[in-house]
């Protein structure tokens, strides 16, 4: 996770750093009981690293990091399964026949 977010930020910032305060963002998130730590992770990200870095930096940062993390997998996972879902019915139809003839 924290690599992710430290590729989608500017190169200045050290890796530890980004680490760390997402370490905390997840305390944070676990401490607030919020669903993935939805605001809370930008919240912290935003209070701690507001003089390294600019707040639209850090918040198209902080939503690529949500789209790469969260949707992508879940848009293929959809895919995924209408696929497996279309195949199954064809398979369902070829073995219908077979079953009525028992």
């Amino acid at each position: 996770m924290a690599a992710l977010i430290h590729l989608l930020l500017p190169p200045e910032l050290f890796y530890p750093s980004v680490l760390g305060v997402l370490l905390i963002s997840c305390v944070a998130g676990v401490v607030a009981h919020i669903p993935a730590g939805l605001g809370v992770l930008e919240a912290v990200f935003l209070a701690l690293l507001h003089g390294q870095l600019g707040q639209g930096t850090l918040v198209a940062a902080l939503l690529g990091y949500r789209t790469l993390y969260y949707l992508i997998p879940l848009l293929l996972a959809v895919i995924t399964y209408l696929v497996l879902e279309k195949r199954a019915k064809a398979l369902r139809r070829q073995a219908g026949p077979a079953l009525d003839k028992r």
